[in-house]
């Protein structure tokens, strides 16, 4: 990392500390009138976060006014469009104050009936309530885009229990099966979509209920359903273990004694082959999500060693939890623990580890993310599982040095690697996998921080446009492995701006400084309330398992509610 990506660092404001804050507007009856001042005089400051912070202070009035002007800027958001609309949809769903005004969120969506829309129908049905109330099989039945449609059903399926499986419903399923459409991707989308009913079923089926999921589980053999529909429905359903194929699931649905059945799994599950930090490896396409900062060259201590080596199966140790096979293949034998020192050291054995042990069939890619997030360039998009491909990727994890010079960075005690946590960024390119040939990252703003106070005022940051997306396929990766040490601390509209306070601190180690003129606030995706929506919205119709592996001083809350996401697990090392 160059000493002035190292002095933006060190620039970075109190963020976390200052959103998590709640502003105090004056009780009387002005409130809004003042709220609104704030809100136009933030709305001509250069940077995102800034921009953001007024319209936020603005929700929390609970002033029905709100709607109307959060509407407006919907409709009009600026750069980035994406998410400047997720935001606002964040600010309204999650920190409005006032009750909620359903009729309106109606209204609303009714406008704008798009398949661009799918995150504000989701939110609004949300709001609605449209699972419990059942009202949803109208809205399914009505002209909407394939996308509005399974969306509908996400809506349903989001209810605390889930929809009631009544007749209605359950005719309505049997109906839409055998009607569904011929594109692969609008057929994916519907088929996933009403997997999503029985998600919160488990066993607990009568037998009308169990004859239409029969109905649906025969989809998965008909040959216009795609294998990574097939993969969706079997984790939707909840179990991984029997897989993609409908006879599995036609079996464990068939009158047959369900100790019997349990048997024959539990030892398909025994023979399967342990992934990313041991974590299954079920999955047809699959993004590895690398935090590359620099705090992952902290020294792992004795005990994380210790709890690394069973997840692998090699080099187990006496007293070490058995957590994995006991078997050593020739690609654990390949892992040299003498060589792993640090934290980034055993990221990227155990990715080798995990490369090397998938199928041919199986395609992936590796996304490093430390200030700015990036594909190894052997892996740009889906790559296939090929041995020569692996090599590849390999030699590349291996060729990614630190600098150790201490000189570079005195708050970074073990040298710099990739600088800040940009998680954000590395899973937008994870789930944007299957969309790009030959694209590039999102990078931050080019624009730098002063290095010292500076009289005159910020340099404007300019909002970086979304990069040219070229279709490679439609629905990109089912897994997605997420490993980090830390809490982000950067997203890609990073945006250099007045300083506010009275100090900064670094976002890696939290040493503070000192108040400057100017300095870089990390975007609205360096914050967990913003972030985890927007993750969801991400995986709206993408339906990807997310796993998160978490190291030292992580934020485990955070990687829970990340994993939750994608209904995946979370592995905790050295809590």
């Amino acid at each position: 990392m160059s000493p002035s990506r190292s002095g933006s660092a060190l620039l970075l404001t109190l963020l976390l500390s200052a959103l998590a804050t709640k502003v105090a507007l004056p009780a009387q009856d002005d409130g809004f009138t003042q709220a609104m001042e704030r809100y136009r005089a933030m709305r001509e400051r250069p940077s995102l976060n800034r921009r953001i912070e007024g319209r936020r202070l603005l929700v929390q009035t609970g002033d029905p006014r709100v709607l109307e002007v959060l509407r407006a800027d919907y409709d009009d958001p600026g750069e980035p469009e994406e998410m400047v609309r997720s935001v606002i949809l964040t600010e309204l769903a999650d920190f409005w104050r006032g009750e909620p005004i359903t009729s309106v969120w109606r209204q609303w969506r009714s406008t704008r009936a798009e398949k661009g829309d799918a995150w504000l129908w989701y939110r609004a049905l949300c709001v609605e309530g449209v699972g419990a109330a059942g009202s949803w099989r109208e809205i399914f039945a009505e002209r909407l885009p394939t996308e509005l449609r399974a969306v509908v059903l996400s809506a349903a399926a989001f209810a605390p229990d889930g929809p009631t499986l009544d007749e209605a419903t359950l005719a309505l399923i049997s109906s839409t099966i055998e009607r569904l459409p011929t594109r692969s991707y609008e057929r994916a989308l519907i088929l996933e979509g009403l997997a999503g009913l029985f998600e919160k079923r488990g066993k607990e089926l009568d037998a009308r209920q169990r004859a239409v999921l029969r109905g649906l589980a025969s989809e998965m053999g008909d040959r216009n359903t795609s294998q990574r529909t097939r993969i969706v429905l079997a984790r939707t359903l909840g179990r991984d273990d029997i897989g993609p194929d409908a006879a599995g699931w036609l079996e464990l649905l068939a009158d047959v004694p369900t100790e019997e059945l349990e048997l024959a799994y539990a030892k398909r599950r025994a023979k399967s082959i342990p992934g990313f930090f041991g974590i299954p490896q079920h999955g047809g396409s699959i993004a590895y999500v690398i935090d590359a900062s620099d705090s992952m060259l902290e020294p792992l201590t004795p005990r994380e060693l210790d709890e690394m080596q069973p997840l692998t199966g090699a080099g187990r140790k006496s007293g070490a939890r058995d957590a994995g096979p006991k078997r050593v293949d020739a690609a654990e034998r390949a892992v040299d623990w003498s060589k792993v020192k640090n934290r980034f050291d055993a990221a990227t054995e155990l990715l080798k580890l995990a490369l090397r042990r998938l199928s041919r069939e199986q395609r992936f890619t590796v996304v490093i993310f430390g200030d700015q997030a990036e594909y190894l360039p052997a892996t740009h998009g889906l790559v296939e599982a090929s041995e020569d491909n692996v090599r590849k990727v390999c030699e590349q994890i291996d060729a990614i040095e630190p600098q150790p010079d201490r000189a570079i960075n005195r708050h970074r005690p073990h040298g710099v690697l990739r600088g800040d946590t940009n998680l954000h960024g590395g899973m937008l390119l994870a789930f944007r996998a299957g969309q790009v040939k030959k694209t590039r990252a999102v990078k931050p703003s080019d624009d730098k921080p002063a290095h010292r106070s500076s009289n005159g005022p910020p340099k404007e940051a300019k909002a970086q446009p979304e990069p040219a997306w070229v279709p490679l396929d439609e629905r990109g990766v089912d897994t997605i492995y997420l490993l980090s040490d830390g809490a982000p601390s950067a997203d890609n509209w990073n945006g250099t701006d007045t300083n506010d306070g009275s100090i900064v601190q670094d976002p890696e180690t939290k040493q503070q400084s000192e108040r400057t003129g100017t300095v870089v606030y990390p975007g609205p995706f360096a914050w967990p309330p913003y972030l985890v929506p927007d993750l969801r919205r991400l995986n709206l119709l993408q339906r990807s398992a997310i796993h998160c592996i978490g190291l030292g001083e992580a934020d485990f809350t955070l990687l829970e509610k990340i994993a939750a996401v994608g209904h995946g697990q979370v592995i905790k090392i050295g809590r």
